[in-house]
């Protein structure tokens, strides 16, 4: 999770080794662009950028939130809440704007996979549709119908589950990815890459299956908390408590294979709680 308290354009933990400058993308300094004043924003977790509506954030709070999105303008002004009907926010950390089934329209996908004292047998994934937004409308309050629900369950449930805060759509095939924090072994150094493969059936829970897995730092700075894709699945980026890494994925090249190469260190704003 991470409290935010200005948004800044700019996307190091670190892995196990990292790719030379030379194989790195160039990123220019950070800016900031506004700072969220709306008082239910107290502690986001969650955050993706609208591509229907150019100049929309979209974010939700951490565990303990109410089940809804926030609709934010990357200038920071509040545009408004929408609660997602029948949905429960147990551990909210993480969410991802990609495309619905058969690559139609963008849906907000929510991740209910935090598991801090390792007591859940099943996490959840969210789903629906993007609403409109006006970058111009006062703050609105709405409900949001036509939610679907993605139960998942880790291999070895109840023996080894995991705590995740990382979680990531493939655009080109719709699988869900959880990228794991720790365990109740703590698995330092070690972020374990889970797959729940497409179609997916609302309702009927999906067994992941274990596809990968990161060498990270141990200690502080290799804990993994976000994840993002590109909107092209092209590059996967990676957060911890104190960086961003940034890994290139080629055509026809798998999520897991993709994260078994050497990333690149990004720049990332200081924050308190990355």
């Amino acid at each position: 999770m991470f409290r935010m308290r200005a948004i800044a354009v700019c996307l190091s933990g670190l892995a196990a080794g990292l790719s030379t400058a030379a194989d790195c993308p160039q990123f220019q300094n950070g800016v900031v662009m506004g700072t969220p004043a709306e008082p239910v924003l107290n502690e986001i977790s969650g955050l993706a950028t609208s591509r229907r509506h150019p100049g929309v954030l979209w974010a939700h709070n951490d565990s303990g939130g109410a089940p809804a999105v926030y609709a934010v303008r990357s200038d920071g002004a509040f545009l408004g809440t929408y609660t997602l009907d029948g949905a429960v926010n147990r551990d909210w950390e993480d969410m991802a704007l990609a495309p619905g089934p058969s690559l139609s329209a963008d849906r907000l996908y929510l991740a209910d996979v935090g598991d801090n004292n390792f007591v859940h047998l099943q996490s959840t994934i969210y789903r629906v549709p993007e609403p409109f937004v006006d970058l111009e409308q006062s703050p609105v309050t709405q409900t949001l119908h036509g939610v679907e629900r993605f139960p998942l369950q880790y291999p070895l449930a109840p023996a080894t589950v995991f705590n995740c805060e990382a979680f990531i759509v493939d655009p080109a095939t719709e699988d869900f990815y959880l990228l794991t924090k720790d365990s109740a072994g703590r698995d330092g150094g070690i972020s374990y890459i889970f797959r729940a493969a497409a179609p997916h059936l609302p309702d009927s829970t999906a067994i992941l299956e274990e596809v990968g897995q990161i060498q990270m730092q141990t200690g502080i700075s290799g804990i993994v908390t976000a994840a993002d894709m590109s909107m092209h699945g092209d590059a996967i980026l990676v957060r911890t408590y104190l960086a961003a890494l940034r890994w290139a994925r080629a055509p026809g090249v798998s999520v897991a294979e993709a994260l078994s190469k050497s990333p690149c260190a990004v720049p990332s704003a200081p924050e308190v709680q990355g």
